[in-house]
């Protein structure tokens, strides 16, 4: 689900924890997304960016920020 050795939100994992087969569901379409297309890693994140912008959602705004700038390599973009 996330990137080891990356800390989640408590609500992702509560709601992980209340909900174990959607998660693993989840999981798998957002690997097999990622897997599948013609979209690179950072791509990707942007995209991810911009629904969490859309959102509101700050945790996750954060979060892809920092995934997109680590697909860019060591000093980002």
């Amino acid at each position: 689900m996330g990137t080891e050795g990356e800390h989640l939100p408590d609500t992702h994992l509560k709601f992980s924890a209340r909900f174990p087969a959607l998660a693993e569901a989840n999981a798998a379409a957002t690997e097999a997304t990622m897997a599948g297309g013609p979209l690179d890693e950072r791509t990707c994140q942007l995209i991810k960016i911009g629904i969490s912008l859309g959102g509101g959602l700050d945790s996750a705004l954060k979060s892809h920020v920092r995934r997109a700038l680590r697909a860019d390599g060591p000093g980002g973009a």
